[in-house]
């Protein structure tokens, strides 16, 4: 899947697509083989800060994880690199008034095939906390012009799976008692 550096996100519905922001969810490192991308030297610490970031990513928002691994359409084909193995990982980033969104496989791209993403992702990056912190979920609304965010944490989902769960086999219940 490729989108432009900076371009409107709309990926499906939910978390990663624009409408489901109040400011513009800006897409970031969605890079495919047969499109020109920014290359330059990489800043100092941003791979080690993005790995950081998508290991904290793995446990927190899982529900919103792509099912399925992507292979770099950059590498040549076979090569042994280009499998992304935790690819189904994406990344929101609070910036100034937007929030960025970018693959667990931009890591790879940095290490990789030198790729340069825009200075205000990158500076965004060097200011974002321990991905799904009370902090971090802070900035995330500050960046959304102070409106909740339109995600829930994995606990936060996994409790209110459980309470339509409860509710439905207490309707069954009901059901049953009335016949």
């Amino acid at each position: 899947m490729h989108f432009e550096d900076l371009e409107l996100l709309r990926y499906g519905n939910g978390p990663l697509n624009s409408e489901s922001w109040h400011v513009p969810l800006r897409a970031i490192g969605w890079l495919e083989g047969s499109h020109p991308y920014t290359r330059g030297p990489t800043p100092i610490g941003l791979v080690e800060q993005l790995g950081a970031l998508v290991d904290s990513a793995e446990h927190v928002f899982r529900q919103y994880h792509f099912r399925g691994l992507h292979d770099c359409a950059i590498c040549e084909s076979g090569h042994p690199g280009a499998q992304l193995a935790r690819s189904h990982i994406n990344l929101l980033i609070p910036g100034k008034r937007t929030v960025f969104a970018c693959p667990a496989g931009i890591v790879h791209y940095l290490a990789v095939h030198s790729y340069l993403p825009p200075p205000e992702f990158i500076e965004a990056i060097q200011e974002c906390p321990q991905y799904g912190s009370p902090r971090y979920l802070e900035l995330l609304r500050e960046a959304n012009d102070g409106y909740p965010v339109p995600l829930v944490t994995w606990d936060e989902y996994l409790i209110e799976s459980r309470k339509r769960t409860d509710e439905l086999i207490r309707r069954r219940q009901e059901r049953r008692n009335l016949k």
